[in-house]
């Protein structure tokens, strides 16, 4: 809750005229009809051997003051209108902007209305609701981070790197497979000289 007063008043122009003009208009349908109504009574008052010119000056002689003063109240009533609306079109005006901050994807500031403005309800379930969209928020940049880290992670190895190594194995393989041939014939030829030898 803010203590600050507010600085403009006119914070929203379309419907803080619109309303001032709704006054304005019932302020002249209760003047119009007040000089009406006095009118007639002066008429029937003062009888029908006078002009319309006559009723109307001596109106204005014995009601004057009271048409003065209704003129004279209507720019305080118009500040006051303005001034009351700006209680609840400013928290409106707020609201919308906040909101326009979460929808353009910007971070949006918990809102404080003045300690005179109306509608205080609403900053209880804004604000609630901008924390509960900044907790979401936070979930999922965590998961975003845990699934970079894990692309991040080891790097597959070369498949060039792997057929070298195979390559390298089967010719160790081969040469195993040679030496222990030669071995063999090797053997078999020296057995073969003792049978000779063992014949003669």
């Amino acid at each position: 809750m803010s203590f600050h007063k507010r600085k403009q008043q006119l914070n929203d122009p379309v419907t803080q005229r619109t309303l001032m003009w709704r006054v304005l208009r019932h302020w002249l349908l209760f003047g119009g009809g007040l000089f009406l109504v006095l009118l007639a009574c002066e008429m029937v008052v003062g009888g029908s051997g006078r002009s319309f010119g006559d009723h109307v000056r001596e109106l204005w002689t014995r009601h004057g003051l009271v048409f003065l003063f209704i003129a004279a109240v209507l720019p305080t009533i118009a500040y006051d209108i303005i001034k009351l609306s700006s209680r609840f079109t400013g928290p409106v005006l707020r609201l919308k902007r906040e909101l326009k901050r979460l929808a353009s994807d910007e971070p949006a500031q918990p809102l404080a209305f003045r300690a005179n403005d109306f509608w205080h309800d609403l900053t209880e379930d804004f604000n609630g609701a901008l924390e509960r969209i900044q907790e979401l928020h936070g979930h999922e940049t965590a998961a975003a981070r845990a699934v970079n880290a894990a692309a991040d992670g080891p790097a597959a190895p070369d498949p060039s790197d792997t057929a070298a190594d195979l390559d390298e194995v089967v010719a160790a393989v081969g040469q195993a497979v040679a030496s222990e041939t030669s071995e063999r014939r090797g053997n078999g030829r020296v057995a073969l000289g003792a049978g000779r030898l063992g014949h003669r």
